[in-house]
């Protein structure tokens, strides 16, 4: 497992609803399916460096495992793998696209096209706009191992969508580059899940039957004036990722 540093967006101001532990834990069960019974694991220091958390955050990643008695620990010899992770775990990703790299799942992105249309009720909401006033849309798809993950829809106001279209975004991640245009923070404001089916043209973007279940991540993020910046709709496909939320625990009474 090669050490990876943390990316700045990663640490950007967003709203992270997602256990980081559990999408940790996904990518070191997938990497233990590959291993020999008996192998040793990295140090929960290596972890920690390669992930960029803390071990804390290591040892309840591992912690699952250990309860299920695919890895033991040895006190000053380390961590085995006892068991062979069963190949029915869930293979879908979870989390903020922005860590996908941290975590070792490298994508790709193509650009679908981007231009000046009338805001939907939903988007002219959430800039404060006037329903049919003129916005900028961006459209991305992003891959996975070759096969279609997301569609992502960015909405602007026109006037920043202007200086993003003269960009060369088809591979950057937005939110920093938005940051970098505007030479101000951006902080996420809210998020809004919806299921959905595609049609037309969304089923044949994810390459899914239509009607096919698809999951809808709306986010809008502000700059530190608390002007609207972007508004995202995120078409994930069902199949291949989930949406969790990590709630904290309350003191009983």
């Amino acid at each position: 497992m090669r050490r990876r540093m943390i990316s700045e967006a990663a640490k950007a101001r967003n709203y992270h609803p997602f256990p980081k532990y559990l999408q940790i834990r996904d990518v070191i069960l997938r990497w233990l399916a590959s291993q020999e019974i008996g192998g040793r694991l990295p140090t929960e220091m290596a972890l920690s460096d390669q992930f960029g958390v803390s071990r804390e955050t290591i040892r309840k990643s591992l912690k699952r495992l250990e309860q299920r008695g695919i890895i033991r620990r040895r006190p000053r010899a380390g961590t085995f793998l006892v068991k062979r992770p069963a190949t029915s775990f869930d293979l879908r990703l979870t989390g903020p696209i922005e860590e996908f790299e941290d975590l070792g799942t490298a994508t790709t992105t193509k650009l679908v096209g981007q231009r000046s249309v009338d805001a939907p009720a939903d988007v002219a909401s959430a800039l404060g706009l006037v329903e049919g006033e003129q916005v900028h849309e961006l459209q991305r798809i992003r891959f996975l191992r070759g096969e279609p993950l997301l569609l992502l829809d960015a909405f602007f106001p026109l006037a920043i969508g202007r200086k993003m279209a003269r960009l060369d975004i088809r591979e950057d991640l937005i939110v920093p580059t938005l940051r970098g245009i505007l030479k101000m923070p951006l902080q996420e404001e809210y998020q809004q899940v919806d299921a959905i089916v595609a049609t037309g043209a969304l089923a044949k973007h994810l390459g899914v039957a239509v009607g096919a279940p698809v999951l809808t991540v709306k986010r809008l993020y502000i700059d530190s004036r608390e002007n609207p910046a972007v508004f995202f709709r995120e078409h994930f496909r069902s199949d291949r990722y989930f949406y969790t939320i990590n709630l904290s625990r309350g003191r009983r009474p």
